[in-house]
């Protein structure tokens, strides 16, 4: 009886727990207050389409999140190319096949083989997205991370992007 008990226990919780977390990924919208560059992810029956726009063109797009040195500065050249023939505007693909929820906040998102991101062909593109959370003495404070990269000749590019948590839509 104990364990008759036990086992429907466990079934009940497991199927809360996928309820609570469902497999398909709802639309996310993340936009900045004074738009710059705004990520919408759209599910669409079998594909989710990523559109990215930079709202004050390419000149203000996103190429990098680190640390900055001397030894940097070739890499950040060919991001802004990168960036330059991408465009202001993305419009991208992913089957649903090819998103995961690693955990309730995280979707990742991977499609290997050669695309077109704008007017740039890359080799494969990579979607993450992320709530982060930071807690201090004033305070608990998040955000989202969105990061869309992309390889080109064996190197890996990325458009980084936070938003305050209260600037996305929708989330997870």
């Amino acid at each position: 009886m104990n364990k008759c008990v036990l086992i429907f226990i466990f079934l009940t919780l497991s199927s809360l727990t996928t309820w609570a977390y469902p497999s398909k990924i709802q639309n996310l919208t993340c936009i900045t207050e004074h738009p710059s560059t705004s990520y919408f992810f759209d599910l669409d029956e079998d594909e989710y389409t990523l559109n990215v726009i930079h709202h004050n063109g390419v000149n203000y797009a996103p190429i990098y999140d680190g640390l900055v040195t001397i030894a940097t500065i070739d890499y950040l050249k060919t991001s802004v190319e990168n960036i330059v023939s991408i465009g202001d505007r993305i419009d991208f693909k992913f089957k649903t096949s090819d998103c995961l929820r690693l955990e309730k906040n995280r979707i990742t998102c991977y499609k290997s083989g050669v695309s077109q991101l704008g007017g740039l062909k890359v080799e494969d593109v990579y979607f993450n997205v992320y709530e982060n959370s930071d807690s201090s003495t004033y305070g608990v404070f998040k955000d989202v991370r969105i990061s869309l990269d992309y390889r080109i000749n064996k190197k890996i590019f990325r458009m980084p992007m936070n938003f305050p948590a209260e600037n996305c839509s929708n989330r997870f």
